[in-house]
């Protein structure tokens, strides 16, 4: 079943189906929608007064709106990491450089993800990692 998040109406079909007793299994097959997602919507998003649709809506909109975006990396934030790792500063470093100063919200792992696509294209990035992070790569 692909994934696709719930709609404002389906959060109301689910909202009127608990009101008229239905099971968690009836409303799944009717709403077509994965088993865990029924509990899941209810649990994450009721309030002080239980479960309210235009409630769960709002908050699932807020925390969509809040939540991490995957990043981008342009030709210039590439720059800047080959720069870093040039003057031997760990992955984890330049992550934290990055965050610290909120520039850029970057793993570590992306950057390695980086280095390792320098080295398959034949560049010179994972030479200047210590043999701690080489590891890693």
């Amino acid at each position: 079943m692909k994934y696709e998040q719930l709609t404002h109406e389906k959060r109301y079909q689910i909202y009127a189906h608990s009101k008229a007793n239905w099971t968690q299994r009836d409303m799944v097959v009717e709403l077509k929608v994965h088993r865990t997602t029924i509990y899941r919507e209810k649990m994450r998003n009721k309030g002080l007064r239980g479960y309210r649709p235009d409630q769960a809506h709002k908050l699932a909109q807020e925390r969509k709106q809040y939540s991490k975006k995957q990043v981008k990396l342009t030709p210039y934030a590439k720059f800047i990491i080959a720069e870093k790792v040039r003057l031997e500063w760990s992955p984890e470093q330049i992550s934290g450089f990055f965050k610290r100063h909120q520039l850029l919200n970057i793993s570590h792992q992306t950057i390695y993800t980086l280095i390792r696509e320098d080295q398959r294209h034949g560049g010179s990035l994972h030479k200047h990692l210590g043999p701690v992070e080489f590891l890693k790569i």
